[in-house]
C-alpha cells in the first residue's frame, strides 16, 4: 500500500523501521519512508521526520529542515510539534537559541491543547504552561512583547490552516488569538491574605 502511494501506510512502514517493530531497525529506511509520507502532507510524519533530523538519526543532522517540518506540522494542529518547537528554541542546539520564540510556542501549545480538549488540562498543556512560565520570569518587557507578537502570528496561521475546507475532520470553534499571559495559569492567591480579608469582614 505504501509503494502504491498511501501516505498513512508509508508512515506505518517508517515507524516499523524506526522502532525495529517486526523489521530490523533501520533509521535510513525510516527516513526514506517518512519522506514519502510527508509528500502526502501527513502531519505526524512531518513531526517524526523532524525529530530524526534534529537528532541526526538516519541522515545528516539538519536543524533547519527539522524546524521547517515542525512548523508545518504545528500549523496543521500537531500539538506535539508546537511543544517541540518551544523545546528546540529553548535548548538552542539544533537551531539558534531564541527564548522569546520558545516562550511563544510553549504558550501556543498550552492554549491549543486546552481548546482542542474543551478546556481539559492535558499533560501536554500542563507541561507547556510550566515551561512557558519558567521562561517568562527571566525575560525583559521587550522580549515578552516579541513573544506575544510571535504567538499571535503563529496561532493565526494555525487557525487558518485548520479551518480550511480541505480539513473536514476538524470541528473546532474559532480559536481566539493566543496571548502569552492568557496561556499561562495565574498563580493562586496567597491563602494568608484571603484569610485576613475574611477575618476583617467578620469582625466588622
Amino acid at each position: 500500500a505504501a509503494q502504491s502511494g498511501s501516505a498513512q501506510s508509508a508512515f506505518n512502514v517508517a515507524v516499523m523501521y524506526e522502532r525495529g517493530f517486526m523489521l530490523e531497525r533501520n533509521f535510513t529506511k525510516a527516513i526514506e519512508w517518512y519522506r514519502r509520507a510527508v509528500e502526502g502532507d501527513l502531519a505526524i510524519a512531518k513531526h517524526n521526520l523532524a525529530l530524526m533530523l534534529r537528532d541526526g538519526k538516519g541522515a545528516a543532522r539538519s536543524g533547519q529542515e527539522a524546524l521547517d517540518l515542525l512548523q508545518s506540522a504545528a500549523r496543521q494542529g500537531m500539538a506535539a510539534s508546537m511543544f517541540s518547537l518551544g523545546d528546540m528554541y529553548e535548548r538552542g542546539d539544533a537551531v539558534p537559541k531564541d527564548v522569546p520564540k520558545s516562550l511563544a510556542w510553549f504558550a501556543i501549545a498550552a492554549e491549543f491543547e486546552r481548546q482542542a480538549n474543551r478546556g481539559a488540562e492535558t499533560a501536554l498543556a500542563k507541561t507547556s504552561a510550566t515551561r512557558a512560565l519558567a521562561l517568562q520570569r527571566g525575560l525583559t518587557l521587550e522580549d515578552l512583547q516579541t513573544a506575544e507578537e510571535v504567538g499571535q502570528e503563529e496561532f493565526r496561521r494555525i487557525v487558518e490552516t485548520m479551518q480550511r475546507p480541505a480539513n473536514p475532520k476538524v470541528r473546532l470553534t474559532p480559536l481566539p488569538p493566543v496571548t502569552v499571559a492568557a496561556a499561562i495559569p495565574p498563580p493562586a492567591p496567597p491563602r494568608t491574605g484571603s484569610d485576613r480579608s475574611t477575618a476583617a469582614h467578620s469582625t466588622d
